[in-house]
């Protein structure tokens, strides 16, 4: 199917070109990802030319509908919740919900079970609904390497709404944040006290925390667990005062600093709601928290720029993940007998120091393999010596 058709399809939000694209974009065949760098630079143009044909002097696409990472430790809920909150949206208030959920890939076999969709039977089956399950390749953090692009194919595809489902995370892994307007982060009853609300890691960049699995016996446990919570976020809220013009423009109290400052820093408290995805318990107020929060942001400009650092730090990831893969394979085709070392001693590796290693036969990696393996280099040495060898750095 030619790209543009591809597109096209996109905007209409054909499913099959959905999944296509998608796949494309996730393909670490160096074919396709040629082809998935023409389909991105596609749908940006198009989005370009739109955006320019309703406001002609903005140079620049931006997004206004919510993406929202959904993220939390193994077990909290999220494809449950996910389940339960996209019904509510596509049955109830009959929008349209992308949903990425990421699964975690095999250390050891590299598989997937993409399993998550199996909890959201009902989802899935409304036509208002597109998943996408995604393995996440062993890259940290809770996402997939391409999971901007993925959504940068939702975003074109004109879903109401983008939900993302993280793996199961840890107390430190926040790049969720990176990838979504909103980070809304699942805790279960019992999960800890105030000093765990007041940590720094994920709870310190989640902008709104739901208590899940408020039912049954586990009602008083949802509710202490919410007041735990409630106060280590009030105890850590950061404040950040605003200048005149930008307290002006929100509040419209431009005589009345102080007090506009306060109701900003009211408002910076991260909500902590809970909810039951079984009962329905909290579904709605908690959409209701945060479509408002992201409207109140889309007004003042905190979207627009929050999604400039993101872009700018996706180039940074694509641009570190390209350089290792080229790196390891000029490494795998260049010989171990390559030219001799070259800018060695300005990074504490004499030429002289090193062992002979002359029976290491095959490629350049193998031979720091063997060096690093057998401690004749230490790692920061075999480190800066390929970088002065085989890329003169």
């Amino acid at each position: 199917m030619p790209l543009s058709e591809l597109v096209n399809g996109i905007h209409h939000g054909d499913r099959r070109c959905i999944a296509k694209a998608i796949t494309l974009i996730e393909s670490e065949n160096s074919t396709h990802a040629l082809l998935a760098a023409k389909l991105l630079r596609l749908m940006r143009d198009d989005d370009l030319n739109a955006s320019n044909d309703a406001r002609p002097n903005v140079h620049c696409a931006i997004r206004t509908r919510p993406v929202i990472a959904i993220t939390g430790a193994p077990g909290s809920g999220k494809s449950c919740f996910i389940e339960a909150l996209g019904t509510h949206l596509v049955e109830g208030l009959q929008q349209s919900v992308g949903v990425l959920a990421v699964d975690p890939t095999s250390a050891i076999t590299g598989g997937s079970i993409l399993g998550d969709k199996t909890r959201m039977s009902r989802l899935s089956m409304n036509t208002r609904a597109f998943i996408r399950p995604s393995p996440s390749g062993c890259h940290l953090g809770g996402m997939t390497a391409r999971a901007w692009e993925t959504i940068d194919v939702f975003e074109a595809a004109r879903f109401d709404v983008t939900l993302i489902e993280t793996v199961g995370v840890g107390q430190s892994e926040t790049q969720a944040k990176d990838a979504a307007d909103l980070l809304v982060l699942l805790v279960p009853p019992a999960s800890g006290d105030d000093l765990q609300a007041i940590k720094k890691g994920i709870a310190e960049v989640a902008d709104v925390i739901l208590v899940t699995k408020a039912d049954g016996d586990r009602c008083a446990l949802a509710e202490q667990t919410r007041l735990s919570y409630t106060r280590g976020v009030q105890l850590d809220t950061a404040y950040h005062p605003r200048s005149s013009r930008e307290l002006a423009a929100a509040d419209g109290t431009a005589g009345l600093p102080a007090d506009a400052e306060c109701r900003h820093a009211m408002r910076s408290r991260r909500p902590v709601l809970t909810v039951s995805s079984e009962t329905g318990l909290g579904i709605q107020d908690a959409w209701t928290t945060m479509i408002a929060m992201w409207r109140e942001r889309l007004v003042s400009g905190e979207i627009e720029a929050h999604r400039g650092k993101q872009r700018v730090t996706h180039f940074k990831e694509y641009l570190e993940g390209e350089l290792w893969h080229r790196a390891k394979a000029r490494l795998n085709a260049a010989s171990w007998n390559a030219p001799p070392l070259r800018a060695c001693e300005n990074r504490g590796v004499a030429s002289s120091a090193l062992p002979d290693h002359s029976d290491v036969v095959g490629s350049a990696w193998d031979g720091y393999e063997a060096r690093v393996r057998s401690r004749q280099m230490s790692p920061r040495e075999a480190g800066n010596d390929a970088l002065a060898r085989f890329f003169s750095l």
